[in-house]
């Protein structure tokens, strides 16, 4: 069966994740909120997710030479693992959306998805050694603990968010793409290719997406009025002297306690600085240099559609074709 989009392999992906929320994974009590949660944008039950861990995970699997529907649980898994990042993140932050039970939600979705991927079996039928995985995870709460200490550090230096975001979102899309190629059975420089894939497109989609949270373009996300040090604000910090009425600024964004009307001066004052740009030149570096890895496994004969499809723009919601073995069954969702 052809599977031309994120319509036609959701199902599958979806499938699996309710499977395992009703196959005594979580207690009747409590499925009903992890369901809720899971149901929100961007969890991967929302009707309109846009799947991007389902899609680095298949890449990945594809690129490692996995064939029919075997990548499937452990692209649910890195859904689920994701959502309870979100959650966990949000919780962090002092989300003004989060829920009291969020605090138990996000390490319920952690469990739920290393169920996932226990059920996940390579190609020849052998359970999987996910150590890897884990450890690029445990990297990445790591860079979520030191996205947290930047708040409180008016000295962050460039250097320091760029460092945080490698090892907050690129590790994360490290894991992503080492459980693709791990459960397609890959291993040596296939896969320290894999993985280096992943960490560089999702450090490289983070720094789009920090790039726009800090542009007039996004009034209401929260890094301003959190005092995050993302690479742009970082940047727009260190540019101190380059002007009077920005240093005033940048004080007003040291000291906290920012208004509405305060905040739009600070995205401006970011804009003006040439943040923005900087953010996005550093990206498209990042998307270079993944763009370098594909090459090199294309050399190889590596299928790497579906990889290429994380590095179009972040608005781009439709992957190329995957083609599933039809004499596979689908997960069961009940």
């Amino acid at each position: 069966m052809a599977l031309g989009s994120a319509q036609q392999f959701a199902p599958l992906v979806k499938a699996a994740i309710t499977s395992a929320l009703t196959s005594g994974a979580a207690a009747p009590s409590f499925r009903g909120r992890l369901e809720k949660v899971l149901q929100q944008r961007p969890h991967p039950l929302h009707a309109d997710s846009p799947l991007r861990p389902a899609h680095l995970a298949l890449g990945a699997y594809r690129v490692a030479g996995g064939k029919g529907e075997g990548g499937i649980p452990a692209a649910a898994a890195m859904e689920v693992m994701i959502s309870a990042s979100h959650v966990l993140d949000a919780v962090a932050d002092g989300d003004r959306h989060t829920d009291p039970s969020d605090g138990q939600a996000g390490p319920a979705l952690i469990f739920l998805a290393s169920r996932l991927l226990e059920s996940a079996r390579r190609p020849d039928g052998a359970s999987v050694d996910w150590s890897p995985v884990y450890a690029k995870l445990l990297h990445a709460s790591g860079g979520q603990q030191r996205d947290v200490e930047l708040q409180a550090e008016a000295g962050a230096t460039l250097h320091d968010a760029k460092a945080m975001t490698e090892a907050k979102s690129g590790s994360i899309g490290e894991a992503i793409a080492l459980a693709g190629g791990l459960s397609a059975g890959a291993g040596g420089e296939v896969l320290s290719r894999i993985g280096l894939f992943g960490r560089l497109a999702a450090t490289r989609s983070q720094l789009i997406d920090d790039a726009t949270d800090a542009s007039t373009r996004a009034p209401g996300t929260s890094d301003i009025t959190l005092r995050k040090k993302t690479v742009p604000i970082a940047y727009f910090l260190h540019t101190r002297g380059d002007d009077v009425q920005r240093d005033h600024i940048r004080d007003l964004f040291l000291a906290g306690g920012i208004s509405k009307t305060d905040e739009l001066e600070i995205r401006r004052a970011i804009e003006a600085s040439g943040a923005i740009e900087l953010t996005l030149t550093l990206a498209h570096w990042y998307r270079m240099k993944a763009e370098s890895l594909l090459e090199q496994l294309e050399l190889n004969s590596c299928p790497t559609q579906l990889l290429r499809f994380m590095l179009e723009e972040p608005q781009a919601s439709q992957p190329p074709a995957l083609s599933f073995a039809p004499s596979l069954s689908r997960p069961s969702a009940g």
